[in-house]
């Protein structure tokens, strides 16, 4: 779930028990999108930053500051797909977070 306290936190399905908190952030979390493989997420904030997190520990692998319009981790997992508040597109190794191309 994504929440106003900035944290996203993940359940147990059955059970509702919290796996794990995904915090660090400076503001609201307003969406989180997994890896296919369920490994890792991706969340974006109301002050438009994303970070990517390890699903089962809750460490933050990296985070871009922003503005940061819109994101979408691909089907692989291996890129993110960022759009800034110009609508300018670039490409991220969803690894570490570098730009690769914009």
């Amino acid at each position: 779930t994504a929440s106003e306290d900035g944290t996203a936190r993940i359940f147990e399905l059955h059970t509702g028990k919290t796996l794990s908190i995904l915090g660090g952030h400076c503001s609201a979390v307003v969406s989180v999108t997994f890896s296919e493989d369920i490994s890792r997420a991706l969340t974006m904030t109301s002050a438009r930053s994303i970070a990517m997190y390890d699903a089962s520990s809750g460490v933050q692998l990296w985070r871009v500051l922003g503005p940061v319009q819109d994101a979408c981790l691909a089907a692989d997992g291996r890129r993110v797909l960022v759009m800034d508040s110009h609508s300018v597109v670039g490409l991220l190794d969803a690894q570490t977070g570098r730009l690769l191309t914009n």
